[in-house]
């Protein structure tokens, strides 16, 4: 990894950040907690993988800025005005939708799994929402809302992953873990009670 692999994008500000966050990594391997972060290794080298960073004050930064724009999109819920969230699969239609104007940007958990090549049935993973949420909510300054499915096993994680990467908020099914798109037959939900627990789980993760 050298400081002239290109990203893609033309945010400059959060492309300087990530790659200070990236310099620093190479040079403290004492931290214990560590972010992962998609980029790729050239205009024409398209494989984007995964590396390890480790947290810096330029992540905190980052951290900051997403909370941020989750503040404004707490006052804009306080307005009772309808706010538009078209949804996005990818980072380029993330793009579009501020473009056009929009309110926020919205991951289907439907349209993600089908992207992937998988039926709506509970088969994608937190690694496969997170990581491609991650690359969305990235390049745009709207807020991100996520589809968590059921939480992917493990609500607390699944909070403390997307709030680590910058998502405003999720939307959390009340179905059993192998649950089914909203709009197929044949759907099982779960008890109030262990709905409840799983809403509480999820605010108990949260820390900002």
């Amino acid at each position: 990894m050298t400081d002239t692999v290109p990203y893609y994008e033309d945010f400059v500000e959060i492309k300087k950040k990530i790659w200070s966050m990236l310099d620093r990594a190479v040079k403290d391997r004492s931290s214990p907690f560590r972010i992962p972060v998609f980029i790729c290794g050239s205009q024409s080298d398209l494989d984007g993988r995964i590396v390890v960073l480790r947290k810096s004050d330029e992540a905190n930064n980052l951290v900051q800025y997403h909370s941020d724009i989750r503040s404004d999109k707490i006052e804009k819920l306080k307005s009772n005005k309808i706010l538009r969230a078209p949804g996005a699969y990818n980072p380029l239609t993330a793009k579009l939708i501020e473009e056009i104007g929009y309110d926020a940007v919205y991951v289907s958990g439907g349209v993600m799994a089908n992207d992937l090549g998988f039926p709506d049935i509970g088969l994608t993973t937190l690694q496969d929402v997170s990581t491609r949420s991650y690359l969305i909510s990235r390049v745009t300054n709207l807020p991100t809302i996520v589809d968590i499915d059921t939480g992917f096993k493990s609500c607390k994680e699944t909070i403390e992953t997307f709030e680590e990467f910058g998502i405003t908020a999720v939307h959390l099914e009340d179905q059993i873990e192998r649950k089914r798109c909203g709009h197929l037959d044949n759907k099982e939900l779960i008890s109030t009670e262990a709905m409840v627990k799983k809403i509480k789980e999820c605010f108990s993760a949260k820390k900002r």
